[in-house]
């Protein structure tokens, strides 16, 4: 039972390091003059999809790009749903 409360802190702390690996690219975009714009193609995220995720770095047309770490956590996510 207790490896069980491991493995679900392992997964958290997971998390906690990509939001805030995502929060401190937002802050450096800040810095760099390019928030708010979408790492895939440069387009404009817009203020209502930055007000619902201020961190986020895809426009909804490329939300989830191949490799991107999100997948990951997303997929994780969705097999959580189903158990």
């Amino acid at each position: 039972m207790e490896q069980a409360g491991f493995g679900a802190e392992e997964e958290l702390l997971a998390t906690v390091r990509r939001d805030l690996d995502n929060v401190e690219s937002a802050l450096a975009k800040l810095e760099e003059g390019t928030y708010g714009l979408c790492e895939a193609c440069g387009e404009p995220l817009g203020a209502e999809r930055l007000s619902s995720s201020p961190a986020e770095r895809f426009c909804a047309g490329h939300e989830r790009p191949p490799g991107h770490p999100s997948l990951d956590r997303d997929s994780g996510r969705a097999q959580d749903v189903h158990r």
